[in-house]
C-alpha cells in the first residue's frame, strides 16, 4: 500500500473502509515523508472500535495521483489516499519522525486523545481492512471463505460460477491451514460497543470521513 508492507489483508465487502496498520516498526518510506507531495491528516473515525482512536490520513496533493497497491504480488486499483488506524503507541508523537507532517491542529488533536485515555490502551492494528474503497473498484465474488477479486475489464468468456467453484476446491481447504484466519475479525466497524467512549472525537468539528471520502 504505497510502499508500506502489510503481511494480512481482511476483506469486508459490508463497510466502506480502508484501514490500514500503523508501521511502527519499519517506519514510513522515506518518499510519503515528502511535504510537497503529501498532505497528513489527522482526523476521527465512525468505526475504529469501543476506544474510537483516531485515523492518520496520507493524500496526494495532486488529484488524481494515488497510490500504487499489490496485493500477492498482483497490481491492483490505484487507491485515493492512506488510512491507519492510531493506537496509542503510534498517537505518541515523542519520537515519530512523522510529527513534523503533521500541523498544530492535527498534532492538539492526538495529545487530547492520548490525554482522555489516560491508563487505558489503545491496541495497535496487525492487519489491513480493505472494503468498499477497494472492492468498489474490482469485481468481487465469494464462495464461503473463499473470495475471488477479478479485473472490471474480465472478458466473462468463461463461466465466474465455474472460476469461483474451482478456486473454492483448491483453498477451501487451505483456510484453516492458515494461521490466525479466524482471528482476524474486524471489530472496528462495530459502534455497539459502549464500554470506553473517548469524547476526544464527540464533539469534534471533524467531518468523518467515510463513507463519502472513504
Amino acid at each position: 500500500f504505497g510502499d508500506v508492507h502489510v503481511d494480512n489483508v481482511l476483506f469486508d465487502s459490508g463497510c466502506s473502509s480502508l484501514l490500514l496498520p500503523f508501521p511502527l516498526e519499519a517506519g514510513f518510506p522515506p518518499a510519503l515523508l515528502e511535504s510537497a507531495m503529501y498532505n497528513w491528516i489527522v482526523s476521527s473515525s465512525r468505526g475504529t472500535g469501543a476506544v474510537h482512536s483516531p485515523v492518520l490520513k496520507i493524500l496526494p496533493h495532486l488529484r488524481g495521483r494515488g497510490f500504487d497497491c499489490t496485493l500477492a504480488d498482483k497490481e491492483q486499483p490505484r487507491l485515493k489516499m492512506l488510512r491507519f488506524h492510531l493506537g496509542s503507541q503510534a498517537a505518541n508523537l515523542s519520537e515519530q519522525e512523522w510529527r513534523r507532517m503533521l500541523d498544530s491542529t492535527c498534532i492538539s488533536k492526538l495529545n487530547n486523545f492520548l490525554s482522555q485515555l489516560g491508563s487505558h490502551a489503545a491496541p495497535e492494528r496487525s492487519y489491513a481492512l480493505l472494503g468498499q474503497s477497494y472492492l468498489s473498484q474490482v469485481m468481487y465474488c465469494q464462495s464461503d471463505d473463499v473470495a475471488l477479486a477479478f479485473s472490471k475489464q474480465f472478458s466473462g468468456n468463461d463461466n465466474v460460477i465455474h472460476i469461483l467453484g474451482r478456486y473454492h476446491q483448491k483453498l477451501a481447504l487451505l483456510v484453516e491451514e492458515f494461521e490466525g484466519f479466524h482471528d482476524l475479525e474486524d471489530d472496528d466497524g462495530d459502534e455497539d460497543e459502549e464500554d470506553f467512549r473517548l469524547s476526544w472525537d464527540m464533539f469534534s468539528g471533524d467531518e468523518i470521513d467515510e463513507p463519502d471520502d472513504r
